[in-house]
């Protein structure tokens, strides 16, 4: 609400006033550079570093190659070892690693002014120590080795640490290796886990708390709540007429259809699918009932076809469909419109594939038919189709849903009945009619004489 209420007044959150003494700051390492504070805590110093270098198989350095893992495939064998280039790889990487955390920790240290608080935490804080001073040299510098293998940045600091004079109590072995001089002291405080708890066990209570009832009814009533809309949360708002055949179409030939560039011509069957209806929207049928490939130059010429698409048209198949009578009816028509956009609003339970129980939930259907003309009383809807199949049946099948939708969306915006779906497809280079659902009771049919235009 402060916020809807900031955006009403047209103003911004104010700035945090970070000048005050008593402000508490909590950012990463990175964020704080070019910052610096009176005190300064750096905690969980006994993170580990983040490195999966170890388990992989493959490494890149930029300076040292590439570091691979030899596999023994041999029969009951099945290992993996780390060959000479694996572990220089690795090595290179892990001082690069090493290298980074300690620019890391150097800034974070160095933005205190008056006090820095580090904070290491440990299972077993005497052996972790022992391990650690197991490493320490005799002479002033620590090996590399010792912070290649470190695995947190506070293992890292106290290998340092553990020679300087304030951490002499903490180790066993101070005469092995001594403590070099220091001019500034630090205060090293041990907590124990228990430290400082003041627990008093007869305060407990003894008997258990006994549940509220009515908070726990509330909790099921609420968890075994169910939304009674599930069913319309995955209905979409607006559908393409296509997408009610074509989706299943897909799942069905995923795998069936040789990709594009293993193609003589470099397109998949979609595309030349695509080539195909594009021919049939663009050209004019008088002239390509003549000569279907002169036609197909001059859609090539004006840029509806590319050079590619061109080249992939079957002439013979496009010349059979002119000389079918399907084509034959549509030009005997008096009114026959291609490529007819329309949109239409149907009740969201008469999409077979949403198996949705009858309401009044609508959904947009959205599409384009190929062709539709008329032909005495009626209408007869026309859909070009390129899918190879081996039945006219399959392809009925397939689009049956479909045109359904084409028909309850054409019927009323022509005011005529749809007397027959077909489709032609250029596969079996043959018409198929198709045979569409019985409309539900109360549709009735407009009638329209036959020599009225469309009503559009």
């Amino acid at each position: 609400r402060y916020i809807d209420r900031l955006q009403e007044q047209g103003r911004d959150l104010p700035a945090g006033d970070i000048l005050c003494p008593d402000a508490v700051r909590i950012m990463t390492v990175h964020g704080s550079k070019g910052l610096e504070f009176p005190v300064v805590f750096l905690t969980r110093l006994n993170a580990p570093i983040n490195s999966d270098d170890s388990r992989r198989r493959l490494l890149f350095h930029h300076r040292c190659g590439i570091g691979l893992c030899w596999r023994d495939d041999r029969p009951g064998m099945q290992e993996k070892h780390r060959t000479l280039p694996f572990a220089g790889v690795l090595t290179a990487r892990r001082q690069d690693e090493r290298a980074e955390e300690l620019r890391v920790w150097y800034v974070a240290m160095t933005r205190a002014r008056e006090k820095l608080v580090l904070v290491y935490t440990a299972n077993d804080l005497p052996k972790q120590l022992a391990a650690l001073e197991a490493q320490l040299p005799a002479g002033e510098a620590l090996p590399p080795e010792s912070l290649l293998q470190a695995s947190s940045p506070g293992d890292m600091l106290l290998l340092a640490a553990l020679r300087h004079p304030s951490f002499a109590a903490l180790r066993r072995e101070t005469e092995a290796v001594p403590s070099l001089p220091a001019d500034t002291p630090f205060a090293v405080t041990v907590t124990a886990p228990d430290a400082g708890r003041t627990e008093n066990a007869d305060s407990r209570s003894a008997a258990p708390v006994q549940p509220d009832e009515a908070f726990a009814a509330a909790l099921q009533e609420r968890t075994a709540y169910v939304y009674p809309y599930t069913a319309l949360a995955a209905v979409p708002a607006k559908l393409a007429a296509s997408a009610l055949s074509h989706e299943a179409a897909a799942q069905e030939r995923i795998a069936s259809a040789r990709p594009g560039f293993l193609q003589e011509d470099g397109l998949t069957p979609a595309q030349k699918g695509t080539a195909m209806h594009t021919f049939m929207q663009f050209a004019d049928f008088a002239r390509a009932a003549v000569d279907p490939s002169a036609e197909a130059d001059r859609l090539a010429d004006s840029g509806f076809l590319t050079p590619r698409q061109r080249r992939s048209l079957s002439l013979d198949r496009l010349a059979r469909f002119f000389a079918d009578p399907l084509y034959a009816r549509m030009t005997a028509s008096p009114d026959c419109r291609r490529e007819f956009h329309f949109t239409v609003e149907v009740l969201a339970d008469s999409v077979a594939e949403f198996s949705l129980p009858p309401g009044p939930e609508t959904v947009v259907v959205q599409g384009i038919a190929d062709c539709v003309f008329r032909e005495g009383d009626g209408l007869i809807l026309v859909d070009y189709k390129t899918d190879r199949v081996k039945t006219p049946e399959e392809l009925a099948e397939r689009y049956r849903s479909q045109l359904d939708f084409y028909r309850r969306a054409l019927e009323p915006i022509f005011g005529l009945p749809v007397r027959e779906a077909v489709l032609y497809s250029f596969a079996l280079q043959t018409a198929v009619s198709v045979a569409l659902p019985s409309l539900p009771e109360g549709h009735h049919e407009t009638k329209v004489p036959p020599d009225a235009p469309f009503v559009h």
